[in-house]
């Protein structure tokens, strides 16, 4: 059973310190309460094979061990752990795209608006991205994304506000929603 995300800023703080000092279960802690989390703010983007979604999250891991002591605020670990998967999906997404000549292996088909919806939220600035992951993918109140990014309440929710603006003004996104698939059931006439 996956493990629940901290229960404040402070808890993660804590045990970064601890890992700091060479605790392996308290990283172990970290990892397990943030890898569905990762996961999620990774699948979202859709620009990773299946096949490579769960070497990503490790790559993510890994690379926030290695950078942990870089990490000023130990309480902001979620935010540190979000640009850092970011970058990991980049650089994956590149390699991808390098070694296959610059095509990418086909994704499973899904409605239109959802491929432009992640599309969408994936044009997002970083800090918005992780945001809405968090509070759509995980379902946390604005509160509790402020405390897992270290924030005041008050910046996530103008955050999310902005986000969401954002994504009302997208083109793509717009037209996706309001577009009728021409072969579905639903749509035709009797």
């Amino acid at each position: 059973m996956e493990a629940a995300l901290p229960a404040s800023p402070s808890e993660d703080g804590r045990l970064v310190r601890l890992a700091l000092a060479g605790s392996r279960p308290a990283y172990e802690d970290l990892v397990r309460k943030y890898a569905g989390v990762v996961r999620g703010f990774l699948l979202a983007r859709r620009s990773l094979r299946t096949a490579d979604l769960d070497d990503a999250v490790q790559d993510t891991f890994v690379e926030a061990y290695r950078r942990l002591s870089s990490l000023r605020e130990p309480d902001a670990f979620a935010g540190f752990l979000f640009t850092i998967a970011s970058r990991v999906r980049i650089a994956r997404t590149e390699k991808t795209a390098a070694g296959s000549g610059g095509k990418t292996a086909p994704v499973p088909p899904r409605p239109a608006w959802h491929e432009a919806l992640g599309a969408a939220v994936g044009r997002l600035p970083e800090h918005m991205q992780a945001a809405v992951a968090l509070k759509f993918g995980q379902g946390l109140t604005s509160a509790e994304v402020a405390a897992r990014l270290g924030l005041a309440p008050a910046s996530v929710t103008k955050t999310l506000s902005r986000a969401y603006a954002l994504l009302r003004e997208d083109p793509e996104l717009r037209e996706a929603i309001h577009s009728k698939p021409a072969d579905s059931d639903a749509e035709k006439s009797p």
